[in-house]
């Protein structure tokens, strides 16, 4: 059974639970601290390294989208329906005081693949930048779920669920 995230400050049920726990817990100053992320590797040419490959794209894809304020850059590893709903979080975001998202970690999971349909298994560490130069760590668990069209998976949708409760300002997701 799939889960819809709940309505978060902003009015938007659309937002993945990292995006919601950045907005709900407003600002918060943290030191930054620069990592370059490692993809960890699995044979090339399976299903299992495209899909991984697909969710770094992806995930790479939003933090410029977000910088450059335009959701374009997100359209080729996304569903139509899955693109939308990217907007609307990217939209919510940059509404929240948003100006830069990095991610700068990410765990697998497994990855299962069952013929043109596959799931992956994520836990990513992301840093949002507000306006006012102050920062928001947040670490959640991402369920996607993937789907093969025309010879290229995309993803479909991306649950979380681990869902927390949200944090007071000043407090640290970890």
């Amino acid at each position: 059974m799939k889960r819809t995230p709940s309505v978060s400050s902003v009015g938007s049920a659309l937002l993945p639970l990292a995006a919601w726990l950045l907005i709900a817990a407003g600002p918060l100053s943290l030191p930054v601290v620069a990592q370059t992320l490692q993809p960890q590797t699995r044979p090339s040419g399976t299903a299992e390294a495209e899909i991984h490959d697909l969710i770094l794209r992806a995930n790479r894809a939003q933090e410029q989208s977000i910088s450059a304020g335009d959701s374009a850059v997100m359209r080729d590893s996304s569903t139509d329906r899955y693109y939308r709903e990217m907007v609307q979080v990217n939209r919510s975001l940059m509404q929240a005081g948003v100006v830069t998202v990095t991610m700068i970690d990410i765990e697998w999971g497994a990855i299962t693949v069952i013929g043109d349909t596959a799931t992956a298994i994520t836990d990513e560490t992301w840093i949002a930048t507000f306006s006012d130069g102050t920062v928001r760590e947040s670490r959640d668990r991402n369920l996607y779920y993937l789907v093969l069209q025309n010879g290229h998976w995309l993803i479909d949708e991306d649950e979380h669920p681990d869902d927390r409760t949200p944090l007071t300002p000043g407090e640290r997701q970890v």
